[in-house]
């Protein structure tokens, strides 16, 4: 038994999934939330390569927006995670969110008591007040691409968007297993399907997205038997508490 393993979901060139419902974007004005993935980029092609967003466009679509990106300003080997809002610009600044390509990294944003803290693999590298701020655009969520910039080119497994509840308080270490449907879950990508895996099992476009299941980020713990060649043996020491 070699463990069970996950799957990611292949994203390149033109790829994208957006959710059919347009209301899901909305995280609410202020009430909690955790968005999370596992990314492993291959490029990054762009100032944003879009991992997560509840907008078509990044260039127009301002109002009460959220976008988790990947940005080039550190060099097409060095992506910088970041938080795009409708008050502009990107957070967090700085190389703490600088990830490498060709590894998988975990990723989580979360809204606890109107403070924002990027996560990467499960280490807080900044934090912002949000108490001007709200999310409450209800746009489809969309993966991948927008409609205006280059595409995210890489894998993603295990994206979860919660609403209402902060998963993750302080620093953590990263899942290794599959997410799961929790309270409040709205979107959960995971599996050997693409498909929304919340009970809101909500319908998506898929562009050229394909499942990866020889690139993950985890393998269950496994399971061991024991190889005998017909010439090997174990035997264990006589102890009289056997007899």
């Amino acid at each position: 038994n070699y463990g069970t393993k996950t799957y990611a979901v292949n994203f390149a060139n033109t790829a994208s999934l957006v959710t059919t419902n347009t209301a899901l974007g909305n995280l609410g004005a202020s009430a909690d939330f955790t968005i999370e993935a596992w990314i492993n980029p291959t490029a990054v092609n762009s100032s944003a390569d879009c991992i997560i967003s509840n907008t078509a466009a990044y260039d127009t679509d301002y109002a009460n927006r959220w976008q988790l990106v990947l940005n080039s300003s550190y060099g097409s080997s060095s992506p910088l995670v970041s938080w795009q809002t409708s008050a502009g610009g990107g957070w967090p600044n700085g190389t703490k969110a600088v990830i490498p390509i060709n590894v998988w990294t975990h990723v989580a944003v979360v809204r606890y008591n109107s403070v924002i803290t990027m996560y990467i693999n499960g280490k807080a590298v900044g934090t912002t007040q949000t108490t001007n701020m709200a999310y409450t655009s209800t746009g489809a969520i969309r993966l991948g691409k927008f409609t205006d910039r280059s595409a995210f080119t890489g894998a993603m497994s295990n994206v979860r968007v919660v609403t209402g509840t902060a998963v993750y308080t302080a620093n953590f270490t990263p899942p290794t297993s599959d997410l799961t449907a929790i309270s409040g879950t709205q979107f959960l990508l995971n599996g050997s399907t693409i498909t929304d895996k919340s009970t809101n099992a909500y319908a998506l476009t898929n562009t050229n997205v394909t499942i990866n299941d020889n690139n993950y980020p985890f393998v269950t713990p496994p399971a061991y038997s024991y190889y005998f060649g017909g010439s090997t043996s174990v035997s264990a020491a006589a102890n009289a508490a056997w007899a």
